[in-house]
């Protein structure tokens, strides 16, 4: 203050020369600006300016020195433009002195750099240092020639300074080849100015782990690690332990070991920096919340949400007081907080928390990558909680922002789009969801990234399913296996993630019938579950629900049973009945019905149908289709009313439900047609083939393999019912279809034994044999052993009409071999065939022939019938015939005897049978009388 006062007084005394005065003003300015009084310092200076300016012109040392002092002053009071010019105009003059100068000219640059860095501009600054170090480098090789030099020391520590700066600006503009180059001269000066432990190093050390942190790459981590340690040793060595470096050193290497996912380390570490921190600040200090915040990352990456949570509120509360509500750290804490609350199932607390955090990016104006990220991850936890519309629109906003910041064939464009491929699929839109997937795989095949294999893990295995719905199973096949190759190569032979491509396969081999390629890849899924489940767990039981499923249709029905029990047991025993549920007592009653346990398979049966009309109480297709497997059941039971019941309901219930597949309503009818067929009501199964006639006519079209099928079924009845006319008509136009559409079948076979069955009762016995001998050459081509009896019976009968005789017996003999081979000799059908070949033997004469087969076929009823059947007392009717011829009339008499006997039980008094073997008993009584 004095000497303030010293310099006024002395300006008001006018007693100076020009240049003197323009010296106080000069160093008036200088004593102003100690006190920090700067527009004061300001004002002397431009007084020593303008004298020095006027008098000495703009290229002298002393305006130089003015203007240099005013550029201190503009520094000192932050104003870095104003310096700016300042500088460059004293280096501008001191440079013409070099002889003189070259010292402050070199101290200058440095200020001007220093300045432009703190402008941001960078290049520029990079410039000035480079500039500033030739300057210094030419002063040292020239210390020894003028001793008015700076010594070489005091160069070489100024060098090692400006080269640390230098690293600095370098790193700004992400130059880092150059910025690593920087820092490593600046070491190595240091290095042999004070040795390896100085401080400076340890700062510049700390300087470039941080611009490797900056910098990214694979090798980031154990790079950056390595600067941290050693900025820590040097300050540990110097005594500076509990110095804030230090602690920030520590913090860093706990945050880049935290992103190594090595956590235990990592914790300790950031105990010594939470200490130091703690030492020197107050406890609401930034740098104690963002270490609280990395605790809550270690405990998160531990599976400690409570821990986590505590350390995220208490980072938050750090932050709101010392930074404010609306900083990008809250937004971080908040953001954490919701994740947390997220993978605690609190959906509502995590989506409002992440909210919070989104909008506080948006109020900052930011349109960056974290603001896409924010949005993507409020998208996440919506859909993880059930709320896929809204999950849907944030995936689209995350979407379109990636676009915007990153560009359309980012990755992280493709992340979205196959979210939102998966919300498609749980929409049901597989267009969309398929054509979101191959989106997302356009992109992911442009990009060579390390991560892009874990995008297309699930991208192909949504293509895969996605076409799997579609039926186009080639390219589901295709997809699945990429997706499994991808899985090998990243994961391993038997991850866990295996067993859901593994299933998939093996549904799509399913579909296809291929059951053994099925088997094999839901036993590699079961396989796995084994090793990271263990046997007997859930994941291992809805494996083998799958093996089951296959077993079911490869007919190994008692294991498959077994199986099925077992899921229930495993996965279902005391928890609320679901569609699930339903579904395994479907196929569990199914499979019981294979076995002919009946009782069984109407229970388990029952049991889906009651889950399923307990959780839908609308029609239900699935309801409908239990209980037209629950008829079919009760129809192989033996108990058609009961069958006949339930298809009844399973139609009501189609019939109610809109667009009902046409196919599942014709096959109720068909069934019912079977059923009533079976019961001899010809009219009631005419009606039911008739329906489902009308369905195929107006759906698959009137020339349909269905039609032609049904059309064969509606002349059967019309053939049971006498109308054999419509009956023909049917079976012709069956056959008509059937030789259009396809090859030779064994239906055509039958058909055409039909209509040679009506030609025959029209006594055209020609045509007759021309079409049951057809019909006999496709049965022998296409049918069973049974079937190609039956047409030889039929064959045989017709020629036995035409009178045709010993060709009708070769037919029936060719049909008895048939029988014993495919049934054995025991059985009724050999019984049947000895019993008309006999009646044909009698009518060629050949009584003892007839008496053999007659003979054969009565033991084969009565092993197979018993004593009191029809069959018996016809082939005792016969045999008693041949008696009478032979004149043996006791034996006649006998075999009448007992015929009558068993037709009397069997029939009505005057059934045509109980008179003929009446009369016979009463014919062959009156001849043993008159013999007597």
């Amino acid at each position: 203050k004095k000497a303030i006062t010293s310099y006024l007084e002395c300006i008001d005394a006018k007693e100076w020369e020009t240049k003197q005065l323009a010296t106080i003003h000069n160093d008036l300015g200088k004593v102003y600006g100690k006190v920090r009084k700067f527009d004061k310092s300001i004002e002397s200076f431009i007084h020593a300016l303008r004298i020095r300016k006027t008098e000495l012109g703009n290229n002298s040392l002393d305006y130089g020195h003015s203007v240099y002092n005013l550029a201190e002053v503009h520094m000192a009071n932050d104003k870095h433009d104003q310096a700016l010019n300042c500088l460059t105009e004293a280096i501008r003059v001191y440079k013409l002195f070099p002889d003189e100068m070259s010292e402050k000219t070199a101290t200058i640059l440095e200020m001007k750099g220093n300045t432009l860095h703190s402008l941001n501009e960078h290049e520029a600054a990079v410039s000035d240092f480079e500039e500033c170090i030739e300057l210094l480098n030419a002063l040292e090789s020239n210390e020894n020639e003028d001793s008015s030099q700076v010594t070489s020391s005091a160069c070489n520590e100024q060098a090692g300074r400006v080269n640390n700066k230098m690293g600095h600006a370098f790193a700004k503009l992400s130059e880092y080849e150059e910025a690593f180059d920087s820092y490593r001269e600046a070491i190595s000066i240091f290095s042999t100015l004070s040795g390896n432990d100085d401080l400076r190093i340890a700062d510049i050390m700390y300087d470039v782990g941080d611009l490797f942190v900056s910098q990214g790459g694979d090798d980031i981590c154990e790079k950056s690690i390595q600067f941290f340690s050693e900025a820590i040793r040097i300050y540990v060595l110097q005594g500076k332990e509990k110095d804030m470096k230090v602690a920030n050193a520590l913090y860093q290497k706990s945050t880049l070991l935290a992103d190594c996912s090595e956590n235990d380390e990592a914790s300790s570490l950031l105990d010594d920096a939470l200490e130091i921190y703690k030492e020197l600040l107050n406890d609401d200090a930034v740098e104690i919340g963002k270490a609280m915040l990395l605790y809550g990352r270690l405990f998160d990456a531990q599976g400690k949400n409570d821990e986590a949570m505590t350390a995220f509120e208490e980072a938050l509360r750090i932050f709101r007081i010392s930074l404010g509500e609306d900083d990008i750290n809250v937004s971080l804490a908040l953001s954490n907080i919701g994740i947390i609350h997220a993978r605690k199932l609190e959906y509502a607390k995590a989506v409002a928390k992440c909210k919070m955090a989104l909008k506080i990016r948006v109020l900052r104006g930011e349109q960056d990558q974290d603001i896409a990220d924010s949005v993507f991850n409020i998208a996440n936890i919506l859909n993880d909680w059930g709320e896929e519309d809204e999950a849907y629109q944030y995936f689209q906003q995350s979407m379109k922002l990636y676009i915007k910041i990153l560009g359309e064939k980012d990755i992280s464009v493709a992340i979205c789009l196959q979210k939102m491929g998966v919300i498609y699929w749980d929409r049901g839109d597989v267009d969309r969801s398929l054509q979101s997937f191959i989106d997302a795989l356009s992109i992911c095949e442009q990009d060579d990234g390390d991560d892009v294999s874990s995008i297309l893990i699930p991208v192909y295995r949504g293509i895969g399913d996605c076409y799997y719905k579609k039926e186009e199973y080639e390219e589901a096949l295709e997809n699945f296996a990429k997706c499994i190759r991808i899985q090998k190569l990243e994961l391993g032979d038997d991850c866990i993630e295996m067993t859901a491509p593994y299933n998939s396969i093996g549904l799509i081999y399913q579909k296809e019938q291929k059951y053994e390629s099925a088997m094999s890849f839901h036993v590699k899924a079961h396989q796995i579950n084994e090793k990271h489940h263990g046997k007997g767990s859930k994941e291992c039981a809805s494996s083998d629900f799958q093996i089951a499923k296959v077993l079911l249709a490869t007919h190994k029905y008692e294991e498959c049973i077994g199986r099925f029990r077992n899921h229930l047991e495993v996965c279902y025993e005391g928890s609320d009945d679901n569609k699930e549920v339903a579904e395994v007592y479907h196929l569990l009653g199914l499979a019981q019905s294979k076995v002919e346990e009946y009782e069984e398979s109407v229970n388990s049966l029952n049991k889906a149908l009651n889950i399923r009309q307990t959780l839908c109480r609308n029609p239900d297709l699935k309801i409908a289709e239990t209980m037209l497997d629950l008829g079919k059941v009760f129809g192989e039971w033996g108990d058609s009313d009961e069958a006949i019941t339930v298809y009844d309901q399973a139609i009501t219930i189609f019939r109610k439900i809109p667009d009902t597949d046409f196919r599942a309503i014709a096959s109720a009818y068909s069934r019912l047609g079977a059923l009533f067929e079976k019961k001899g009501n010809c009219e009631a199964s005419l009606h039911s083939w008739k329906k489902a006639l009308k369905l195929h006519n107006s759906n698959s079209g009137s020339d349909s393999i269905a039609v032609g099928e049904i059309l064969f079924h509606i002349g059967k009845s019309y053939d049971q019912l006498g109308n054999f006319d419509k009956s023909v008509g049917c079976f012709s136009e069956a056959v008509k279809i059937f030789r259009s559409k396809t090859e030779d079948s064994e239906m055509i076979g039958q058909a055409l034994g039909f209509i040679g069955k009506s030609y025959a009762r029209k006594k055209q016995y020609a045509k007759a044999v021309e079409l049951s001998t057809e019909s006999l050459r496709l049965q022998k081509e296409f049918a069973d052993a049974g079937c190609i009896a039956e047409s030889l019976v039929e064959l045989g009968n017709i020629l036995k009409a035409w009178g045709k005789t010993v060709q009708s017996i070769q037919f029936f003999e060719e049909a008895l071999r048939t029988y014993e081979e495919a049934f054995g000799s025991d059985a009724v059908e050999v019984a049947n065939c000895r019993q008309n070949i006999g009646v044909l033997y009698n009518q060629l004469g050949n009584s003892d022939m007839a008496l053999s087969y007659f003979g054969e076929a009565l033991q084969g009823y009565r092993n197979k019938e018993g004593d009191e059947s029809l069959n018996v007392a016809n082939s005792l009717f016969q045999i008693g015939r041949i008696y009478d011829s032979y004149g043996k009339k006791e034996k006649s008499l006998k075999c009448f005897e007992e015929s009558l006997k068993i037709r009397k039980g069997m029939l009505c008094d005057d059934h045509l049978d109980v008179l003929a073997a009446q009369r016979y008993v009463n014919l062959m009584s009156k001849k043993m009388k008159s013999l007597q």
